[in-house]
Order: structure tokens, then C-alpha cells, then sequence
């Protein structure tokens, strides 16, 4: 059993207790029927809803909140590929308040977003448009480098956050998804 900072870990071809400090990865293992539904994600939503503390819908589109232990954001960004989604994007002024309430009571960290750093400048993930705003770095910093950020939400309001205890995932809205 792991002790505490310690996770049990494949390394080559060998299994262990240690403790890790950079890219830690997953493996993930379905069965041939779970794996042909794998986008499904009304049903995999169910199926993971002990991890994920609050579910919301806004504007047609359902939002899962999940929180683990501190993670690297492409993990966060993997896990929310796996279960049919994608990272939130809250390019909205009026999308930032409305999540921003329904998080409200999350707030002792920020929420991990769909955004990354590329040459000097924040963009999200599926549009590539430009975050104008400037936006401070909180939580816990491994390095003050931009480039290992991403973009989070804390108290409605865009910031980045290097290691996240907590992400946002966004499904698609419900009419696309019944296609």
C-alpha cells in the first residue's frame, strides 16, 4: 500500500510504491463494449459520478466538476477526453459569472479550464482565441514559467494555476449528443 505522497506506479516493466514528481500518467482499461461507448457520456457520467462533486447544466450544455488529488493539467485534460468531454472553455464574461456561482462553494482552489500558454500568450483549446485579459497565477507554483500554466476559474474570475486539485469538464449540448 502506498504510504502518504506516494502513489504505486509502472515503471518499464516494473511496479512500485514512490513518490512522483513529474508526469505521472494512467492507463485506462475497457472492455470491448465499453469501449466502442466510450463518448457516451450520459452513461459515463453515471458511471464516474463519485468523483465528480457537482454536475450543472448552462445553456444546453451539462458541466461535471471534479476533484482529485493535485494532477498535471493534460491529465485533467486526458481524463475529460476519456469520459467524453473536454476541459470548459469560458470565453464569456457572462459564462465566467454564471460557473463562477455555481462554484462558489469550491473556491479554496481554482477550477482548471480548457486553456493553455503559447508564445506569450494564453488561447483556448478549440477556438485558438486569444485570452486578452492578464491573468495571475495561484495555487501551488512549481515554477514561475508561463509556459507550464494553464487557465483556471476562482471566484468567477480567469486566472492560471500550474497543478490543479480541480478541473471542469464540458459535454456536449444535449441535442448534439442525441445524434
Amino acid at each position: 500500500k502506498p504510504k502518504e505522497g506516494e502513489f504505486f506506479v509502472m515503471s518499464g516493466k516494473n511496479f512500485f510504491n514512490m513518490s512522483v514528481k513529474k508526469y505521472l500518467g494512467f492507463i485506462c482499461e475497457w472492455t470491448e463494449e465499453e469501449y466502442k461507448n466510450r463518448t457516451n457520456w450520459q452513461a459515463r457520467i453515471k458511471q464516474f459520478s463519485p468523483n465528480a462533486i457537482k454536475t450543472f447544466s448552462i445553456d444546453g450544455k451539462l458541466y461535471a466538476h471534479f476533484r482529485f488529488f493535485m494532477n498535471y493539467p493534460h491529465l485533467c485534460r486526458r481524463y475529460a477526453q476519456i469520459i467524453g468531454g473536454k476541459l470548459a472553455e469560458v470565453e464569456s464574461v457572462t459564462l465566467q459569472k454564471k460557473i463562477g456561482e455555481q462554484l462558489n462553494e469550491y473556491e479554496d482552489f481554482a477550477t482548471l479550464l480548457g486553456g493553455y500558454w503559447h508564445n506569450g500568450s494564453f488561447y483556448w483549446y478549440t477556438s485558438k482565441n486569444e485570452i486578452k485579459e492578464p491573468l495571475a497565477l495561484v495555487g501551488q507554483v512549481v515554477d514561475t514559467a508561463p509556459s507550464l500554466s494553464s487557465v483556471a476559474i476562482k471566484g468567477g474570475k480567469l486566472c492560471t494555476i500550474q497543478l490543479p486539485v480541480q478541473f471542469l469538464v464540458e459535454f456536449p449540448s444535449q441535442k448534439s449528443s442525441q445524434k
